[in-house]
């Protein structure tokens, strides 16, 4: 936990994209075990914010510390700050040579270093909990939008992360697996886990 109390702090950051400025001064805390939710029309740097917490993208100005430690610095090991975040993207990002069953399983096995009989097990049981036991070892080509996004979700939890960073992970969802994926992250809440949430949609 950093010195004030939270989880993450973020201060006064700011980001570019050449002449564009994406954030401007932005400050949020997020408290351990909490969960917060970036509401905001598409394009006003809700994902970009979520990439400068994961360092997928550096800031110009401001400071963000994750877990006590300082990660603006240029000094942070990258890895092992990963190593605490799981994140969903928008856009999936599912690895298209690997399984759906490796995608989940990667991060218990090469982060969290289980056995691959405990790694399948986890992995199993969360795809089970999405509705997608059966394409298990289906390639992410083979899967609709919201398969993939379903074990986008199953593969950032698998890693049982300390903060979840979440964007638009019921964007591309039916109802009935919007409220399979956020009972999921409900639990993952309950059992201790930091979320932050990116939506557009205020439901």
């Amino acid at each position: 936990m950093s010195a004030n109390g939270h989880f993450v702090a973020i201060e006064n950051v700011t980001k570019r994209f050449g002449d564009l400025e994406v954030l401007t001064h932005i400050s949020l805390d997020v408290e351990e075990h909490g969960v917060v939710c970036l509401i905001g029309a598409s394009g006003s740097g809700k994902s970009t914010l979520l990439r400068c917490v994961n360092l997928l993208e550096r800031v110009d100005e401001g400071t963000i510390v994750v877990d006590g430690e300082t990660i603006t610095n240029g000094k942070v090991d990258v890895n092992a700050l990963r190593r605490k975040i799981g994140i969903v993207f928008q856009a999936y990002n599912l690895f298209p040579h690997m399984t759906v069953a490796q995608n989940v399983m990667l991060a218990p096995r090469k982060v969290r270093g289980l056995s691959q009989s405990e790694a399948r097990s986890r992995a199993w049981g969360l795809l089970d909990r999405i509705g997608l036991l059966d394409k298990a070892d289906e390639f992410p080509d083979r899967l609709s939008g919201g398969q993939q996004q379903r074990v986008a979700v199953a593969r950032a939890l698998a890693g049982d992360p300390a903060i979840l960073l979440a964007d638009e992970p019921t964007g591309n969802l039916d109802s009935a697996n919007g409220e399979a994926v956020m009972d999921l992250l409900k639990e993952l809440h309950k059992s201790g886990s930091t979320i932050c949430m990116v939506t557009h949609d205020p439901r």
